[in-house]
Parts: C-alpha cells; structure tokens; sequence
C-alpha cells in the first residue's frame, strides 16, 4: 500500500534515494523481492558521469558481491533497451558505489564470456527473475558490469 501511495504522489523516487543513499536499505527493493518470494536483495547507489552532460547522474540498482568486486546487471526489467547508466560507464568506466552509506570509488568492466556466465549465476540466483528478464530482452544480451576498487 505504502508502495502504490509513494508512487502516486510521485514520491517513490525521492524516498527510495534518500533511503539508500543514507540508510543503505531500498524499499523498491524489499517490495520487489517480496513480490517474487525471494530474500531482500542488497541495493546500492550508483553514480555515473553522463556521456553526453558530463554531469553526475545516480541510480538505485541491486548488487551483488565477487569476493572485493561488486557485479551489477543491466536488465532494465527485461526491456529491449539498455539502461540509461549503462553507456554513461561505457563513456566513462569510473564512478562511485555507495553501499551501505559508505561511498567507494570503483571503474566498471563489461564481462564477457565464460566468467559473465559465472556472474550471471551468482546474481540470478540471488534474483531469479534476471532469467526471465534475459528471455524477455531478446535479442539484447543483458550486460553483466564488474565494479573493481580503484
């Protein structure tokens, strides 16, 4: 109810990046993985320099660990389409995570091959809805982002 509530107001936005930016708890992503029976799946905020404004854009997205490293998937809920922050780290690889309340600089790798099916399984299994968002996406491969430390 609180979900649908913040939505019409058109509040979602403003509180969820409050929430995880200086909390470090998502709601959108407590009520999703309510909706689809799996655990909370951790969310963080990522900050990317824009390609074309060169301005600093941020953005919840769930995450998820490889030992040091954070990997991100760029889903945008199964769309055809890749997420807007998505060619922002193309364009520019380093930008900054912020789990937890704690803000780390990171440069961000597409992974291909062999070690993003590794990836791949890691996140879908925390979130097994990312299959069918792979499905839905066809023929767009979902890219999987590797965020390494600086």
């Amino acid at each position: 109810m609180l979900y649908k509530i913040l939505t019409c107001l058109n509040l979602l936005r403003i509180v969820e990046s409050a929430l995880v930016r200086f909390v470090g708890w998502s709601f959108v992503s407590w009520h999703i993985s309510r909706q689809n029976g799996v655990p909370y799946v951790p969310t963080a905020m990522l900050t990317t320099i824009g390609r074309v404004s060169g301005n600093f854009q941020s953005v919840p997205l769930f995450f998820f660990r490889d030992g040091k490293d954070f990997v991100l998937v760029g889903s945008k809920g199964g769309a055809t389409a890749h997420p807007a922050w998505f060619p922002n780290l193309l364009a520019h690889p380093q930008a900054w995570l912020r789990v937890n309340t704690r803000r780390i600089p990171v440069t961000a790798e597409v992974i291909e091959g062999a070690e993003r099916e590794r990836l791949w399984a890691i996140a879908a299994t925390a979130y097994p809805p990312y299959n069918d968002y792979q499905e839905r996406a066809k023929p767009r491969q979902i890219p999987v982002i590797l965020l390494r430390r600086d």
